[in-house]
């Protein structure tokens, strides 16, 4: 059973950035984002991520994946920190995606904070069975809106492009309860990727297609 109550995709949201704005906006009036702030214009790092991170595991293809390549937002750096407790090779981009890179089990420094992920890491040649992105805001068909600069969907099409998607992989985001709409598929494009989890502070959520 589901226990987040979806927000309504209101005839007011009528294009991603008025969703993008109503996120920002809510976030910043309730006090669920977290430094940096504002929010605005960024993949909000938002209340519990910590939190949502423990609940990767509830995700039977994360529990079994060797590799597991991971967003640079500040709201996902728990996520980096479990992947990497939980003994898997951690692929990730820099911020602009820049290069993109791995910590491997041996790695001499792992530093998953953002200046970390700039200094360290070898590039990236292990093939990943799980992708997580950050998200401003996402639905319960596991459609996705990022802070508009298409980074999360270029991210993926790399890997696929070079034969770093293992067969069956999932795409999954990491986001505030506050961030998860019932439905803006209208809103959506052909390049956007669409998510098979979502990963709230309080439960793994498996998308129905």
């Amino acid at each position: 059973m589901m226990l987040l109550k979806p927000q309504p995709a209101g005839p007011d949201l009528t294009t991603k950035d008025l969703v993008r704005e109503w996120v920002w906006k809510e976030m910043e009036t309730r006090d669920l984002a977290r430094f940096p702030r504002p929010c605005r214009g960024r993949i909000p790092n938002f209340e519990g991520s910590k939190k949502a991170a423990e609940f990767l595991d509830a995700v039977e293809i994360y529990r079994k994946a060797a590799a597991v390549f991971v967003g640079p937002d500040l709201a996902l750096k728990a996520c980096r920190d479990q992947v990497l407790a939980d003994g898997k090779v951690l692929g990730f981009a820099t911020p602009g995606m820049h290069e993109l890179k791995e910590f491997g089990p041996g790695a001499p420094r792992r530093d998953t904070s953002i200046r970390g992920l700039k200094r360290y890491g070898s590039p990236v040649r292990t093939a990943v069975s799980v992708v997580i992105l950050g998200s401003v805001a996402v639905d319960l068909e596991g459609n996705r809106i990022g802070k508009g600069r298409g980074y999360g969907d270029q991210e993926v099409a790399w890997l696929r492009d070079h034969d770093l998607l293992l067969d069956g992989a999932v795409c999954l985001t990491v986001v505030h309860p506050i961030q998860v709409f019932d439905g803006f598929s209208p809103l959506m494009e052909s390049s956007d990727e669409v998510m098979q989890w979502i990963v709230t502070p309080e439960e793994a959520i498996a998308v129905t297609l």
